[in-house]
């Protein structure tokens, strides 16, 4: 191994302990800075760090265009890093390679898949029948007529016209109302579904034609059960801080600061961007209590009240501390701290009853 090499693996690895240190998960990204020192002493490269060295580090991976824009933007970060301790660094260009806005064609299923499908979910709750028989066809209506998730959940019994085979959709996109015609295959399905509906609810606690397995409307969340508390705290969450499903998701324990002042989140978003959003009081106890109610093995290492840990002393005297360490959005939120792996906090079960 030449000098060279030694010294930037010893410099990545620093590098990566540091990212860690103020809460990032940075697993992929290390992945990305160990093969670039592999590469540097294969090649046998010698110092400093260049412009065409990453490129040529880039350029060396197949794969999508946007691959290889994410590589490079790695290893931009990190000849920041570097250039604390070598001078003669180069920095790396933010736009040096063009990033692809193609959109990824949407996946058809055909009508073998679909029909699996339906199968399927028909039978993902043998104590409940009437789960699965609602899933199953719920799904089958919407392949079948085009209408949106949201549209078929928000369905009244009086929407439903089975002996015309026509469904009124009220207040759809834009506020506007609009008469379906449905084919006379899901005609007969849909009258299947009501038989057996009828047969578990005689007396229905709600109007909607689509019941969860409480003879309620669909996603309504049950403030009696645990579940029904963390399916409401789910969507409380999304209102509160508008942020997106897949954000919401991914956040644990260490994300949240619920005992501050004015409680907040980290939230991990498009295009790995972080950002701290505020949580609103009836959001803040409505968590509270979710993890409360959570039986987490590892309770000291993901419990909120506790303190954030700092940053190891190691880092303290670190010269990229300046350039990084307060700047860190994490760390300025109070969230400089050891990353560790922890149980998604508001994780939803399949399906949430559409989605209970």
């Amino acid at each position: 191994m030449t000098a060279f090499a030694r010294f930037l693996g010893e410099k990545a690895e620093r590098y990566i302990e540091l990212r860690h240190s103020l809460g990032y998960a940075f697993s992929k990204q290390a992945g990305t800075l160990r093969a670039f020192v592999r590469y540097v002493e294969r090649a046998q490269l010698v110092a400093p760090a260049t412009r065409t060295m990453a490129l040529d580090f880039a350029l060396s991976f197949g794969g999508a265009a946007n691959s290889r824009v994410t590589r490079h933007g790695v290893l931009r970060q990190f000849y920041e890093y570097l250039a604390v301790y070598d001078v003669r660094t180069e920095a790396l260009e933010r736009r040096a390679f063009p990033r692809s806005r193609a959109i990824t064609p949407p996946r058809i299923l055909t009508d073998a898949e679909l029909a699996s499908l339906i199968d399927a979910c028909a039978r993902i709750s043998p104590s409940t029948p009437l789960r699965g028989r609602t899933t199953a066809t719920l799904i089958g209506l919407l392949a079948s007529s085009g209408l949106r998730s949201g549209e078929v959940v928000k369905l009244d019994r009086s929407d439903v016209d089975l002996a015309n085979g026509v469904l009124l959709v009220r207040k759809t996109k834009f506020r506007k109302d609009r008469l379906v015609t449905v084919h006379t295959t899901t005609q007969t399905a849909l009258r299947q579904y009501v038989r057996e509906r009828d047969a578990a609810f005689p007396t229905p606690k709600d109007q909607a034609f689509f019941l969860s397995s409480r003879g309620t409307l669909i996603a309504v969340p049950d403030l009696k059960t645990p579940r029904g508390r963390r399916d409401r705290a789910f969507l409380l969450f999304l209102a509160r801080t508008g942020g997106r499903v897949s954000e919401a998701t991914g956040v644990n324990a260490n994300d949240l600061q619920l005992e501050r002042p004015h409680p907040q989140v980290l939230l991990r978003g498009k295009g790995r961007r972080d950002r701290v959003v505020p949580i609103a009081k009836d959001l803040a106890r409505a968590l509270t209590t979710l993890l409360s109610e959570r039986d987490r093995p590892s309770r000291t290492a993901t419990d909120i009240r506790r303190r954030p840990q700092r940053a190891p002393d190691s880092f303290r005297s670190d010269p990229y501390r300046a350039a990084c360490g307060r700047r860190g959005r994490g760390y300025q939120a109070g969230l400089g701290r050891q990353a560790h792996i922890a149980a998604h906090l508001p994780a939803l079960s399949t399906p949430p009853d559409y989605v209970e």
